[in-house]
């Protein structure tokens, strides 16, 4: 259950983010970022004052899935270690392990 909570959460992140930062997005896709003269004082050749960013479907998807794998994940071990408790010594504030039922 907090597992699928912190899934929820990631998702949520995700459609957030993407409904605040997709206008910001389209102007640098359209408009582009400018650097001006302080561009040109750092001396790199063949660069443009203006850099139009590109945002690719397959780096868009693959980003979004990382970040609800590794949500997953990082809501998963405390969850499974809270699970390996005893539940009367994890209410006293202890962390005494629960002995296994085959042994």
């Amino acid at each position: 259950l907090f597992t699928l909570e912190g899934v929820l959460h990631a998702v949520l992140a995700i459609i957030g983010t993407a409904l605040l930062g997709s206008p910001l997005l389209y102007y640098f896709h359209k408009v582009g970022l400018k650097f001006g003269e302080v561009y040109q004082e750092f001396g790199i050749a063949g660069m443009s004052d203006v850099i139009y960013l590109s945002y690719p479907w397959k780096l868009v998807v693959g980003t979004s899935g990382a970040i609800v794998i590794v949500t997953a994940i990082v809501s998963f071990v405390p969850t499974w270690k809270i699970a390996l408790l005893k539940p009367t010594d994890a209410l006293r504030g202890k962390m005494t392990r629960r002995k296994r039922e085959g042994k």
